[in-house]
């Protein structure tokens, strides 16, 4: 959550300030993104259920750092592409989201799970208003409006990802070995 989260509050004023589109379209980035995300919801969790909730995670995750990138620096491109790059962008955060979801909740046993997916809701919650926090902090704005440094908070979102990334195939790895030496 921290990864995305350090870059989403600032969408709205990237696009109109440092890119110039008008204040009028910038919603269509979350029309188009929601409706790829729930249509995405869909799809990768029966994915996830067929092919294993590692693998789509193992990809969506890689994948995602090049779209953090590429919306972050955004070159001049005509709306319908940008939207195309955002609603790509938000099914893949939507796959990492989802299949880690599934994995988190298999780390516990089930008569615990209830308790332990509210905490893991508390800290998710913790940890987007942490990065929203810290992309305030770093990401600053000239008197014409104009963010600087959101570039910054996309790099930093790809290292929190792949730290993300790496830890979830370690604890989900561990936790099915657990599994199997348990049984």
């Amino acid at each position: 959550m921290m990864g995305h989260f350090l870059i989403i509050p600032f969408i709205n004023p990237y696009m109109e300030f440092n890119k110039g589109y008008s204040r009028s379209v910038i919603p269509l980035v979350y029309l188009v993104g929601g409706i790829a995300s729930f249509a995405a919801a869909v799809f990768l969790g029966r994915l996830s259920d067929r092919v294993g909730k590692l693998t789509v995670f193992s990809y969506c995750v890689p994948l995602s750092f090049i779209m953090v990138i590429l919306l972050t620096n955004l070159p001049a491109l005509p709306f319908s592409v940008v939207l195309a790059f955002f609603a790509i962008w938000f099914i893949l955060a939507t796959g990492r989201a989802v299949s880690s979801q599934i994995m988190v909740s298999n780390v516990v046993d089930s008569d615990k799970r209830g308790s332990f997916m509210s905490l893991n809701s508390s800290v998710q919650h913790l940890e987007t208003g942490a990065a929203s926090l810290l992309a305030g902090y770093i990401i600053s704005e000239e008197k014409n409006g104009k963010l600087v440094r959101y570039e910054w908070v996309g790099y930093i979102s790809v290292l929190v990802l792949l730290a993300g990334f790496f830890l979830g195939r370690y604890l989900f790895n561990a936790t099915e070995s657990r599994k199997v030496t348990t049984t």
